[in-house]
């Protein structure tokens, strides 16, 4: 099932003034903290709902409604220094994104990433998506965030999420993106 983002709270102009408000917070990492973080530091961008409590997890949401590690708007890029990071999670965060934000998001991403490093990204699958809605097989899709009974009401729920979305991902539109930000494997799990 797909996660909102943007919380039933906040609207999206509560994220666009975060987007300001939250480049303060990204300064002050990056200037007094000088992006320092432990060597097996693992980042939940887009934390939301699904806060990870594990030693060494920094969890960064740009949601105030939600527990977090560090408050930002991920479009202000990612606090820490180069290679400093051993890994990086995200559910449910990059189909947000227009493509010109995740390509930047991406390539902030690589740069923290220590060499070895592993990014893993969770979002709604277009194959799987389109595959279910040719077999009609409405147990694939939830009813969030509308309530819809038929086929292409539960796919437009799916992929659009009432016009949070901003991006519909197949692993083919997510390698290219990717690849074009200097990670070179990618597979799908």
């Amino acid at each position: 099932s797909t996660r909102d983002w943007s919380s039933d709270v906040c609207s999206s102009d509560l994220y666009s003034m975060a987007y300001y408000l939250t480049q303060v917070n990204f300064v002050i990492i990056r200037t007094f903290g000088k992006g320092a973080a432990h060597p097996r530091t693992v980042l939940n961008l887009g934390s939301g709902r699904k806060y990870i409590d594990l030693d060494g997890f920094v969890n960064i949401d740009g949601n105030i409604f939600q527990k977090k590690d560090i408050w930002l708007d991920l479009r202000v890029g990612v606090p820490f220094a180069e290679e400093s990071i051993s890994g990086i999670f995200t559910s449910h965060l990059v189909e947000h994104l227009s493509a010109s934000e995740l390509i930047k998001l991406f390539k902030n991403c690589y740069q923290v990433l220590q060499s070895g490093g592993v990014i893993r990204i969770v979002c709604p699958s277009l194959e799987k998506a389109v595959d279910a809605y040719v077999k009609n097989d409405l147990s694939f899709f939830g009813t969030y965030p509308d309530s819809w009974n038929s086929i292409g009401g539960r796919f437009g729920n799916f992929l659009l999420c009432a016009n949070q979305h901003r991006l519909m991902l197949d692993f083919g539109f997510l390698s290219e993106i990717l690849n074009s930000t200097g990670f070179k494997k990618v597979v799908l799990s």
